[in-house]
C-alpha cells in the first residue's frame, strides 16, 4: 500500500499531536500537516497533496460544514473521515451531501480512528477512475436492485424502495454503524418523502417476513433474524464483495 498523506483538522492541539504521532507510526500512513482551524486546513488542502482528511465539525472560524463545501469544489480532494462529538441533522445532511467517507463519534479510540483511515485509503485506491456522478449513482442503484432481487426481496414489499435507498447511501458512507444508520434513515426519508419511523418500520416488517436468506445467498441470519442494522450491514458487505469481484467499484 502506498503511504497516504494525512491532514488532521481539529481544534484540540493535544489531540492533533497525539494522532499525528500515531499516524506517522502506522505503516501506510504519513502526516502531511495539522490544522487548528478551517482556514489552516484549507491552506493545506489547496496543495492538492492530501489523500485523507481527518476532521472535526467544530472548528474555529467557519465550521467544518463550510470546510466540506469548499473541499467539494476542489479538483483534487482527499477522502474525508469525520470524527466529532457533534451530530445534528444539519451535520448529517452535510456529510451526506459532500460524500464523507466515514463518520466516527467522539470519544473514539485512537486505534479505531487509524483503522478507519487505513480502510478508507484502501477503498480509495481500489476504485477505478470515476465516471460522472450521475452514472455512479445509476450504477450503484442498479447493483443494489440486482442484489435485493438475488436474495429474494421483491419490489412488491412496502419497504423495498426504502431498503434499496438505504443500501445506496450505505455505499456512499462506506460503512454501516449505529451512527451512520441514523444519517441514512434521515436521507432516505428526505428522498422518499416519508418519516424516519415509517422507514424503520417498513424495513423491519419486510425483514421479519423474509425467510429465504440462506448460505446460498451469502446472507445467513443469526438466531432470531437480522436487525435492520445487521441486515443493511450484511447487504452492504455483500455488495462491496460482488463489485470488487467485477472490478467496478464506483462511489
Amino acid at each position: 500500500m502506498n503511504e497516504a498523506k494525512v491532514i488532521i483538522a481539529d481544534a484540540d492541539e493535544d489531540y492533533r499531536l497525539m494522532m499525528s504521532e500515531l499516524v506517522d507510526e502506522t505503516p501506510g500512513l504519513t502526516m502531511l500537516g495539522g490544522a487548528g482551524s478551517t482556514a489552516e486546513a484549507l491552506e493545506l488542502l489547496r496543495t492538492g497533496e492530501a489523500d485523507l482528511l481527518l476532521m472535526d465539525i467544530l472548528l474555529p472560524g467557519c465550521d467544518g460544514i463550510y470546510l466540506l463545501s469548499q473541499l467539494s469544489a476542489m479538483d483534487i480532494r482527499p477522502s474525508v473521515v469525520v470524527n466529532t462529538s457533534f451530530l445534528s441533522p444539519m451535520m448529517a445532511s452535510a456529510c451526506s451531501k459532500y460524500a464523507v467517507a466515514a463518520i466516527l463519534q467522539k470519544p473514539s479510540s485512537a486505534d479505531a480512528v487509524v483503522e478507519r483511515l487505513l480502510s478508507v485509503h484502501e477503498y480509495r485506491r481500489e476504485q477505478l477512475p470515476r465516471a460522472p456522478r450521475e452514472n455512479d449513482d445509476m450504477y450503484i442503484r442498479r447493483r443494489a436492485t440486482e442484489l435485493l432481487q438475488s436474495v429474494g426481496f421483491s419490489a412488491h414489499y412496502k419497504g423495498y424502495t426504502y431498503l434499496r435507498e438505504a443500501l445506496v447511501l450505505a455505499m456512499e458512507h462506506d460503512q454501516v454503524t449505529r451512527g451512520t444508520l441514523k444519517i441514512i434513515y434521515t436521507d432516505v426519508a428526505r428522498r422518499c418523502g416519508a418519516t424516519v419511523s415509517s422507514i424503520e418500520k417498513a424495513i423491519r416488517t419486510m425483514n421479519q417476513n423474509h425467510v429465504s436468506m440462506t448460505m446460498e445467498t451469502g446472507l445467513m441470519p443469526p438466531a432470531g433474524g437480522f436487525s435492520n442494522l445487521e441486515l443493511i450491514a450484511a447487504l452492504h458487505q455483500k455488495m462491496i464483495r460482488e463489485m470488487r469481484t467485477k472490478q467496478k467499484i464506483c462511489r
